[in-house]
């Protein structure tokens, strides 16, 4: 704990930033050390970026409140081999406001995947903003074509009230 908030007061004293995001892996799989650590860092003023695959919400009712914003990764089932609708229909009723959807899309993607991943959030909530973000090429991984990225997002605007595109600016960065 003290070596973590070590890094991340010297990252913000060469930086300045004021946000610290929890990702990497599945942060709420380590639950108690995310709910110990969270305290410190709002102590120390930060705000709180979580991303999550939402398939814990018990472990996000226990630091949802010390959080500022929630993405929660959406994966379909032929990506991640697991069924993880309902985990993330009370992963999404518990976060509220603070939640958002991110779908990641590739050119392997397919479209009633897409389709039935928008058609649950609408049953979920319309409200949910929804992120779909074309993975830029890396590994394997191709990145989807414009085209149909515009068109997938046309359809999704129809179902929900907020559609956004926002690239991986981590692989912009070279972050990796």
């Amino acid at each position: 704990m003290d070596e973590v908030l070590k890094r991340v007061d010297a990252l913000q004293a060469t930086s300045g930033m004021s946000t610290v995001s929890l990702t990497g892996g599945e942060p709420l799989a380590q639950v108690g050390f995310v709910e110990a650590l969270l305290p410190s860092l709002r102590a120390r003023g930060y705000r709180i970026y979580l991303e999550t695959n939402g398939s814990l919400p018990r472990a996000l009712a226990k630091v949802r409140s010390a959080c500022d914003w929630i993405a929660m990764d959406f994966k379909p089932e032929s990506a991640t081999g697991r069924d993880l609708w309902e985990a993330q229909r009370w992963f999404l009723e518990m976060g509220g406001d603070k939640v958002f959807v991110k779908m990641v899309l590739t050119d392997s993607t397919a479209e009633t995947e897409f389709r039935r991943g928008v058609e649950w959030l609408a049953s979920a909530s319309l409200a949910t903003p929804l992120v779909l973000q074309p993975a830029t090429p890396w590994g394997c991984a191709r990145s989807i074509p414009l085209t149909r990225l515009t068109s997938w997002w046309e359809w999704a605007t129809r179902r929900l009230k907020d559609v956004r595109i926002i690239p991986q600016i981590h692989r912009l960065w070279e972050i990796t």
